[in-house]
């Protein structure tokens, strides 16, 4: 699902025709997928799906945490290698209190591990919205319709439509992306170690 609407673009553009429909939801995709190729993260899930875990190398040596191998938006259910079905009050996720969550442990009081019967590889199988978050919040909404518009607007000159001739007729790049853009994909990149 699109982040911002062909409406909301050509409100921001103050487009009133709906020539250039299609130019504009080929720009907002295209914004999008920039968006999200350089945070390395989705920021909208609709519908859940399942991941397959190793119940030993994706676990704890306490084999009590289970490391996720994407963002986590929302869990819908936690099975464990043995088939049983964790309930919600039987774990903890990381981070506590909103996500995305990276890791899911269980309750020490449950007396419960991760765990497998025949194979480790692919026994725990979590469902859930694998995304950063199920909305994308506001700022990266205003960030893809920012690039977008560029887009947009690039497409009457591709050769000089981002270039600015100062006074005394030097040319002047600008950056790829707008500044403002550019900030809010660096405070949601993913982090790697």
């Amino acid at each position: 699902m699109a982040y911002v609407t062909t409406a909301d673009l050509k409100a921001w553009l103050d487009i009133g025709s709906t020539a250039d429909d299609v130019l504009l939801l080929a720009c907002i995709q295209t914004a999008q997928g920039y968006f999200e190729s350089q945070t390395g993260r989705v920021f909208e899930m609709s519908t859940a799906s399942t991941h397959a875990f190793d119940a030993v190398r994706d676990v704890s040596p306490d084999n009590l945490t289970l490391y996720l191998d994407a963002d986590l938006a929302e869990i819908s259910t936690a099975t464990n290698g043995d088939g049983a079905v964790v309930a919600s009050t039987e774990f903890v996720t990381a981070p506590r209190n909103a996500g995305p969550y990276f890791a899911i442990t269980l309750k020490r009081s449950t007396g419960k591990t991760w765990t497998y019967v025949t194979d480790p590889e692919g026994a725990i199988e979590i469902a859930g919205k694998w995304a950063f978050s199920v909305t994308p919040a506001p700022e990266i909404v205003h960030a893809v319709k920012i690039i977008a518009a560029q887009l947009y607007q690039q497409r009457a000159n591709a050769s000089d439509a981002d270039k600015i001739v100062s006074a005394d007729g030097v040319v002047i790049v600008p950056s790829s992306i707008p500044k403002v853009a550019a900030d809010v994909i660096r405070k949601y990149q993913r982090k790697t170690f």
